[in-house]
C-alpha cells in the first residue's frame, strides 16, 4: 500500500491514512476536506483525530457504520457546516478475501482485477459526511468485493481526475486508468508517484490548483497470484441465453501457449460456427481468432497474464472481442477499410506476413475497432467474405 499527494495552490485539507488491526484487517481513509485555507487545515486536524478514535472502538463495524458514527459525532460540536468532507474508508481482510467500501461523496476508487484490461468503479453511495451522511442513506450504502491475490485498487480525490490542460480538458478517469496500466506491474509506491506524475505532465503547471491525493492497494503481489495460477493455458466455457449460443476462451500467457491454444482452438471455433449454423467461412474465422490472440500475448501481456476471447453473433455476424490488460503497442498499424487493397496485395506477395499480426487479423476479418486504449479488439466477420 502506498500514497501520494500533491498539494494544490493555498492551504486545503486532502489526507490520507491506513494501519491493521490485531485481527490482520486493513483500514483506509483518504479525506477531501471542503474550503481551503487555515480552516480547512484545522478540520482536516479534527477529522483525523474523530476518524482515529472512531475506529479504535469499532473493530467489529463496517465502513459505513464508522462513518455513520463520524456523522453524528460532528452533529454534537454544533457546526457541522464547518465541518464538511467527502471521503472514502475501506476495510480490507486478506483472509477473508473480502474488501468494504463506505464512500461520502468521493469519486469511486477503481479495481484493477489480476489480468484483466478494464478498471472496474467500486459503487457505494453517501452525501457528505457533516452534512447528514447518518441520515440518509443511499443505496449501495456499503460496497462489498471478493479481492484476489494481484488485485490493484486505486482511491483519488476529485482533484486528480479534474486536472485540466491548456485546452481545458480534464485528464479523467480514462487518463488515471491510462497511466495505472502503464504501470501496473510496478511496486505501489511507484504507481502511485506515476499517477502524480502524469496528472502534473497533462496539467502543465508547477502547481495543481486543487490537492491531488491517490492512495494504492495491490493485494498480495503478482509473484503470489502467478504462483498459485492453477489455470490451465485455455478454457473454454460456453453459455446459450435467448436462442443466442456464445463461446468465451481464457488464454494464460505462458511459454506452452502459443503451442497448445492452436489445436483446441480450432475445433472449438468450427463447433461454435456449427452450432450456430453461422453461414461464413470458418477456417478464416478461427485463423482470425488465432492470430489476434498470437498479437495480444506477444505485444500486450506478461507472463501469467489472461487473455479473454468472447465469440457470438450479431445479426448473422460473426464477433469476436478480445479483452487484453495492456494497452496494444501496435495498434496504429490498423489500416482500416480504405487500405484493404495495400492489405490484400501484402497478403498475397509478402511470406513475411505471418510475423505482421496486424495485417493478418485485418486480412481474415471483415472489419476491426481497437477499443478501451487498445484493451479491448473487436472483430467482426461477415457471413459471405468481400474484399475491399
Amino acid at each position: 500500500m502506498a500514497g501520494q499527494f500533491r498539494q494544490g495552490v493555498g492551504v486545503y485539507g486532502d489526507f490520507f491514512n491506513w494501519y491493521t488491526t490485531n485481527d490482520g484487517d486493513t483500514w483506509l481513509y483518504l479525506v477531501d476536506v471542503e474550503g481551503r485555507g487555515f480552516p480547512a487545515a484545522i478540520t482536516s486536524t479534527l477529522i483525523r483525530h474523530v476518524l482515529d478514535s472512531t475506529l479504535e472502538s469499532a473493530a467489529n463495524a463496517d465502513p459505513w457504520e464508522v462513518l455513520r458514527r463520524v456523522d453524528q459525532q460532528f452533529e454534537n460540536y454544533g457546526t457541522t457546516r464547518d465541518l464538511t468532507a467527502t471521503m472514502n474508508l475501506f476495510r480490507v481482510s486478506t483472509s477473508k478475501k473480502l474488501l468494504q467500501l463506505a464512500n461520502a461523496g468521493m469519486p469511486a476508487p477503481l479495481r484493477f482485477r489480476y489480468g484483466q484490461a478494464q478498471a472496474d468503479p467500486i459503487h457505494a453511495a453517501g452525501v457528505y459526511v457533516g452534512s447528514g451522511y447518518s441520515h440518509y442513506k443511499i443505496e449501495p450504502a456499503l460496497a462489498r468485493e471478493t479481492i484476489d491475490i494481484g488485485d490493484l485498487i486505486v482511491a483519488y480525490s476529485d482533484g486528480v481526475i479534474e486536472g485540466r490542460n491548456k485546452a481545458g480538458n480534464p485528464w479523467g478517469v480514462v487518463g488515471l486508468s491510462s497511466q495505472v496500466m502503464r504501470y501496473r506491474d510496478a511496486d505501489v509506491d511507484e504507481i502511485a508517484t506515476r499517477i502524480i506524475e502524469g496528472v502534473a505532465y497533462h496539467s502543465g503547471t508547477e502547481m495543481a490548483q486543487d490537492d491531488q491525493c491517490v492512495v494504492v492497494i495491490r493485494i498480495g503481489s503478482n509473484a503470489e497470484r502467478r504462483r498459485e495460477n492453477r489455470a490451465p493455458t485455455l478454457g473454454v466455457s460456453r453459455n446459450s441465453s435467448g436462442g443466442k449460443a456464445e463461446i468465451e476462451f481464457t488464454i494464460v500467457n505462458s511459454i506452452d501457449a502459443m503451442r497448445e491454444i492452436g489445436l483446441t482452438l480450432r475445433r472449438e471455433v468450427l463447433d461454435w460456427a456449427k452450432q450456430v449454423s453461422w453461414d461464413g467461412d470458418p477456417g478464416r474465422l478461427w485463423m482470425g481468432v488465432f492470430e489476434a490472440i498470437l498479437n495480444s500475448l506477444r505485444h500486450a501481456t506478461n507472463k501469467g497474464d489472461r487473455v479473454r476471447v468472447i465469440l457470438r453473433t450479431e445479426n448473422s455476424i460473426a464477433v469476436v472481442e478480445l479483452h487484453q490488460p495492456s494497452e496494444w503497442r501496435d495498434w496504429d498499424k490498423s489500416l482500416g477499410p480504405d487500405r484493404r487493397a495495400l492489405v490484400d496485395s501484402l497478403a498475397r506477395l509478402s511470406p513475411e506476413m505471418s510475423q505482421w499480426g496486424t495485417l493478418l487479423m485485418l486480412w481474415y476479418s471483415d472489419s476491426l475497432e481497437v477499443l478501451r486504449q487498445g484493451r479491448l479488439i473487436r472483430m467482426n466477420f461477415r457471413p459471405k467474405w468481400r474484399k475491399g
